[in-house]
C-alpha cells in the first residue's frame, strides 16, 4: 500500500501502528478493520503527483529529495485531512449518509440492476481512464454502485501499476492504456526468472485458499492458515537460498530501516498547505464515504450501529496520529474487515494487538 501511494515500503508498516490504537479508542464499528487500502492510496499518489510534479519519484529513488519532500507532503495531508474531519464531525455532516442506501434495498435489486450495472461501469472508466482524483470529483456519489465503479477501477489501476514488477520489466510512466500497449511492444525484455516466481507466488496462495477452504482443516486448526504470510516468507526465503538478486536479477525491496517511526509533526507552511489543499478535500471526502461504506456493509451483517458523526471523529484521530507518526492517509480497509469478520472478533481490542505485533516486527525483523 505505501509503494501504491508512492512513499517508501517502510510506511507500510508506519500506518499499522498507533492508527489502529486511534480507531480502537474512538469508532463505534468493532469489526471494522481500520489501517489503509488500494483505492485511497492511488488517490493520494495521483493527487500529489499532480500537484508536486516532481522529477523524481520514491520508486525511482528512496534517497532522493524529492522522495523526502513527496513523503513529507503525503503526511502534511494526511494532517490536513484528519483537520477537516474534524471540521465536518463539528457541523454533524456525518448526516449525509442517512441518504446512503442499505446493503440489499430494494432499489439494488431486480430490474434496476441494469442502470446501476451502467453507473458502476462509468464510474470505473472515469478512474482508469481519466486522472483518479478527477475521477473522483466527477463520480463522487453516496451510492454502492459508483463506489463499486471506483473500487473496480481501482483493481484495474492496481494491476496495470504491479504488472511491470510481475514481468520483471522498467516501464516508464503512464497511464493504463500507455502502459499496457508498451508491455506488449517490449514483452521480449521481461525476466523470465521474475514472471516464474510471481506464477509460484500465486499457485502457493490458490492452494493456501483451497485447503482453508476444507472441512478437516478448519477442525484441526484454531485460525486459518496465514495464505499472505506464508507465501511471503517462502519467496523471501527462496529468494535468499538461492540469490536470486544476483544470479538472476530478480528485484527486491532491499533493506528496511529499523526501527519505529520518531514522532514528529510534519514540515508545516502556509506555501505548503497551499499547495495541496485542494488534494486533501478530495481524499477526505472519498475517504469518509469508502469507509463508512465498509462499516455500514459489515454492520448491518452483525447488528451493529455505525455512527458516521462519530466516525468522522475517528478517522480525525486515525489522521492526526497517522502524520505524526508516519502513515498513510488511514481508512477503512476491505480485507482487514474481512478477515475480522470471518474471525468473529468480539471487541475493537484487535487493533491493539496488531498494533503490537507490526512493532514487533518493526524493532526486530528489520534493519
Amino acid at each position: 500500500y505505501a509503494l501504491l501511494a508512492g512513499l517508501p515500503p517502510i510506511y507500510g508498516l508506519y500506518s499499522s501502528t498507533w492508527t489502529l490504537v486511534a480507531y480502537m479508542c474512538f469508532g463505534t464499528c468493532r469489526l471494522l478493520g481500520p489501517g489503509v487500502n488500494a483505492p485511497i492510496s492511488l488517490l493520494v499518489a495521483d493527487a500529489l503527483s499532480e500537484t508536486l510534479l516532481l522529477d523524481t519519484t520514491c520508486e525511482d529513488d528512496i534517497a532522493s529529495a524529492d522522495c523526502k519532500y513527496f513523503s513529507e507532503q503525503s503526511l502534511l495531508l494526511c494532517l490536513m485531512v484528519g483537520v477537516l474531519y474534524l471540521v465536518m464531525a463539528a457541523c454533524n455532516l456525518g448526516i449525509v449518509t442517512a441518504f446512503m442506501p442499505e446493503p440489499g434495498a430494494w432499489w439494488a435489486r431486480g430490474a434496476p440492476r441494469l442502470a446501476l450495472s451502467f453507473l458502476s461501469l462509468s464510474a470505473a472508466l472515469s478512474f482508469c481512464c481519466g486522472s483518479p482524483s478527477r475521477a473522483a470529483l466527477a463520480r463522487l456519489s453516496l451510492s454502492l454502485p459508483a463506489l463499486s465503479g471506483f473500487t473496480t477501477g481501482a483493481a484495474a489501476i492496481i494491476i496495470t501499476s504491479n504488472i511491470k514488477l510481475f514481468l520483471g520489466m522498467s516501464v516508464p510512466r503512464g497511464g493504463v492504456v500507455y502502459t499496457w500497449l508498451y508491455i506488449f511492444k517490449h514483452i521480449g525484455e521481461m525476466s523470465g526468472w521474475t514472471l516464474l516466481m510471481g506464477i509460484f507466488a500465486f499457485a502457493c496462495l490458490d492452494r493456501l485458499k483451497w485447503l482453508n477452504g476444507k472441512k478437516w482443516v478448519k477442525k484441526k486448526l484454531p485460525i486459518p492458515i496465514p495464505e499472505q504470510l506464508v507465501v511471503l516468507i517462502l519467496t523471501t526465503l527462496i529468494a535468499w537460498a538461492f540469490n536470486l538478486q544476483k544470479n538472476a536479477g530478480l528485484g527486491v525491496i532491499g533493506d528496511i530501516p529499523s526501527g519505529l517511526y520518531v514522532p514528529q509533526l510534519p514540515p508545516i507552511s502556509v506555501a505548503r498547505v497551499s499547495e495541496i489543499a485542494s488534494p486533501a478535500v478530495t481524499v477526505a471526502l472519498v475517504t469518509y464515504i469508502l469507509t463508512i461504506n465498509v462499516g455500514k456493509a459489515v454492520g448491518s451483517k452483525h447488528n451493529i450501529n455505525v455512527d458516521a458523526t462519530q466516525e468522522l471523529v475517528a478517522l480525525a484521530a486515525q489522521s492526526v496520529v497517522g502524520a505524526v507518526t508516519g502513515s498513510c492517509v488511514p481508512s477503512g480497509s476491505f480485507s482487514r474487515t474481512a478477515l475480522i469478520a470471518q474471525l468473529g472478533a468480539e471487541s475493537a481490542v484487535h487493533n491493539a494487538v496488531s498494533c503490537v505485533v507490526v512493532m514487533l516486527v518493526s524493532l526486530t525483523l528489520t534493519g
